[in-house]
């Protein structure tokens, strides 16, 4: 019996053993500033609990407790350990496979004070959601000292800083945002574009982030907004993208110069 008893004992320990070990092993894997990963679902307060137990805590949206969405439009604001919004997904966690590819915030939503913020990665990118606090969703901790800086990245090259409340022709979108001290927009990072051989992340437009994005994460008026990217196979033709609420990504087209009901956007020079 005793020997029996010892024979079922070493199994055991073997497994506890490889149980920590493979534990230790997820931490270790973890791409600085994080420094732990929990695939259980918890509360928002089991997560802000199991965070402060490993000397760490919730990343932060915009180095805030709370937040109220506004940027105008969410891209490009500073997230801790993730860069920025609607920004590249950071490569050290693409083996993170889980169900919902969701984790909590520990940015509260100042209109809405029984949510919090989640993020998640959208067709590769860092994207920002409302979560309510009572639901239970995966953690990822970073250190304690963390706080969020904005990387710029080709997709996302800073929030919009203006747009006309109505239509005009190309020539004018562009002088309107000059005059704001900016400029419009461009699609796949150039001035003139065919069309043809699109990213497979989704296409990048200035200011946008990814054209894969909701139209309501957007944070513009519903409306068709020209580009500074010129299609060259129609002569006087430039790219526009449409922005609606309902939309599961934004909807690229060309127009001619001379249309006058399309709206203006800027960005930043």
């Amino acid at each position: 019996m005793l020997k029996g008893k010892a024979f079922f004992a070493i199994p055991c320990l073997a497994l506890f053993l490889f149980g920590i070990a493979g534990i230790s092993w997820a931490a270790e894997s973890l791409p600085p500033p994080f420094i732990a990963y929990s695939p259980k679902e918890m509360t928002y307060a089991q997560a802000e609990a199991f965070c402060k137990e490993k000397g760490g805590k919730l990343p932060r949206i915009n180095n805030s407790d709370m937040w109220d969405g506004k940027n105008p439009l969410r891209a490009g604001v500073p997230i801790d350990g993730f860069g920025e919004g609607y920004g590249d997904w950071p490569a050290g966690l693409s083996n993170i496979n889980i169900k919902r590819p969701y984790f909590w915030s520990g940015t509260k939503n100042a209109n809405r004070p029984d949510f919090l913020y989640a993020i998640s990665n959208s067709s590769n990118n860092v994207a920002i959601d409302d979560y309510i606090h009572r639901g239970e969703l995966p953690v990822l901790c970073v250190s304690a000292d963390t706080r969020g800086e904005a990387v710029p990245t080709q997709a996302a090259k800073g929030s919009f800083i203006a747009h006309s409340e109505s239509g005009m022709n190309y020539a004018d979108a562009v002088a309107f945002c000059k005059e704001k001290g900016g400029k419009l927009p461009r699609i796949n990072n150039s001035n003139s574009w065919d069309g043809k051989d699109p990213p497979k992340k989704g296409i990048p437009i200035d200011g946008v982030g990814n054209q894969s994005i909701r139209g309501r994460r957007v944070g513009l008026p519903d409306a068709r907004y020209w580009t500074d990217t010129a299609y060259p196979r129609t002569p006087g033709s430039w790219w526009t993208f449409d922005v609606g609420k309902g939309q599961s990504s934004i909807p690229l087209d060309y127009s001619l110069q001379v249309i006058t009901d399309i709206r203006a956007v800027c960005v930043p020079k």
